[in-house]
């Protein structure tokens, strides 16, 4: 894959986040890389984990005696940049590390230009990490830090696979005021400034602590760490105060971490040690009752703004920018089809993640644009889009089903089955929905037809029995129904 033809595309996402990077310091970028660019990074990450290339995340503790190494049993990751990356590891991820080698310094220029109040320099460390179970959550902290002083930008991409089921979102806590809680979406950026957004991540679900959870992290050094940027609190008191005003948080995410165990109990310790340390402070001490309270204050704004439903309108812009793709009035018969064939394949890929109201909303469009004759006057295009469409038709069914809008299965498969009666995925879903809605009898009609056109199909022959079963029971209501009214 040529790897540099993906480069062009890093000055619109440094422009995208420049302005809230540093206005807000942090920003969000959904679809962050070009969809071509982030599976083939998604598809390396798991080429990685395949070929055991990926190392155990260990560190040191105090204990009794000296220091003990402790390996984690939830973490793995390998790192990416030069020097540090190794040759197997170039030769079976080359995107990953062009990206480390290239894209990763092409950026920091970008946003150096874009940003120049960051003062960013050359450097950059580039880390990819997997991480399983459930206590491999990340505990309270800030990037920025003794043993990595120079951090000034923090880019954490997502290239894995995430549900709203699984847990394990981002939180952002910016110095008194309201945190800020995302999902790890796949191909989801975030960037922040890392000398003073502190973050941590949520532990998983039972369910998500079954999954490998993927993090593609790129640090950027940078001259103005700790400069104030318009900050009320300077970025190294932030630092020094957070772990007082934030001591629940900091403890509570740092138990989710990893197992107990000796390791667990020496870092509570030095975690107690410094949050009593801030405390019994002369200067810090008198500071600390107030910033609780501003901190709590913060918190409780945050939830009142989610229950009285702010911040949605945030969401219905984001689909207005969407929508303006999609004025397709002046392509060409070839140029149309081949961009419904992009957006069908955009939803093949959000209903393999469970994203089924995306999928839905590409697989409608596709079809829609598909529709008029006009639009395609080739005989031979004409055909090929007509088989785009029924497939999208059908596809578009089956995320309705999953969705539970029955009445709407129900009205898609209708027009499928207008013209093509025999459609076996149509009378499936149709039967399908059917029986949801009660509708036995109608719903074992449509599953006879199924079979007729294909015998060896086993869940329509499963859903037959549940559907006769069902009809049946129907039919003695109506029978013992008739017979009250006539006794009367």
């Amino acid at each position: 894959m040529a790897w540099d033809a993906f480069l062009p595309s890093l000055s619109s996402i440094a422009a995208r986040c420049a302005g809230r990077l540093v206005s807000h310091h942090w920003a969000q970028l959904d679809e962050c890389l070009s969809e071509t660019w982030a599976e083939a990074l998604a598809a390396e990450c798991l080429l990685l984990e395949e070929a055991q290339l990926l190392s155990p995340h260990t560190f040191e503790f105090a204990a009794e005696g000296g220091r003990v190494q402790y390996q984690h049993p939830g973490r793995r990751f390998v790192d990416l940049e030069a020097p540090r990356v190794t040759p197997a590891v170039a030769a079976r991820a080359p995107g990953l590390a062009h990206f480390a080698a290239v894209a990763a310094g092409s950026f920091t220029r970008r946003l150096q230009e874009a940003a120049p109040s960051l003062q960013l320099r050359p450097e950059v460390q580039v880390k990819l990490q997997l991480t399983c179970g459930s206590s491999g959550c990340a505990p309270c902290h800030y990037d920025t830090s003794e043993t990595a002083p120079g951090r000034q930008v923090t880019w954490l991409l997502y290239p894995g696979d995430w549900k709203e089921e699984y847990g394990a979102e981002l939180v952002l806590q910016p110095f008194l005021d309201s945190e800020v809680k995302i999902s790890p979406l796949f191909n989801r950026g975030i960037l922040f400034l890392s000398d003073r957004l502190l973050h941590y991540t949520l532990p998983p679900t039972r369910e998500g602590a079954t999954f490998g959870r993927w993090l593609l992290t790129i640090w950027l050094e940078g001259d103005s760490v700790d400069a104030p940027l318009g900050q009320r609190w300077p970025p190294l008191l932030q630092r020094t105060l957070a772990p007082a005003i934030y001591s629940k948080v900091f403890l509570s995410s740092l138990e989710r971490s990893m197992p107990p165990g000796p390791a667990l109990d020496a870092l509570k310790a030095a975690q107690e040690e410094e949050i009593t340390s801030l405390e019994s402070d002369e200067t810090f001490g008198e500071m600390l009752p107030d910033l609780r309270e501003a901190a709590l204050d913060a918190i409780a704004s945050n939830r009142k703004r989610k229950s009285s439903g702010m911040g949605k309108e945030v969401l219905m812009k984001l689909e207005l920018l969407e929508a303006q793709d999609l004025c397709l009035a002046t392509l060409e018969g070839h140029e149309r089809l081949e961009y419904a064939k992009g957006r069908k394949d955009a939803g093949g890929r959000y209903f393999k993640r469970g994203w089924f109201q995306a999928a839905l909303e590409r697989y409608s469009l596709t079809a829609e644009m598909l529709t008029h004759r006009d639009d395609i006057k080739d005989n031979s295009l004409w055909s090929q889009a007509q088989e785009v469409k029924s497939a999208c038709e059908l596809n578009a069914a089956a995320c309705l089903l999953k969705l539970e809008k029955w009445r709407d299965v129900e009205a898609v498969c209708n027009a499928i089955l207008r013209t093509n009666p025999a459609n076996e995925k149509a009378l499936f879903r149709r039967g399908k929905a059917l029986l949801a809605l009660g509708e036995a009898d109608r719903a074992e009609k449509d599953l006879k037809k199924v079979l007729e056109v294909n015998a060896g199909n086993s869940e329509a022959k499963h859903l037959l029995q549940q559907a006769r079963k069902e009809s049946k029971g129907t039919k003695r209501e109506r029978n013992v129904y008739a017979a009250m009214l006539q006794s009367e």
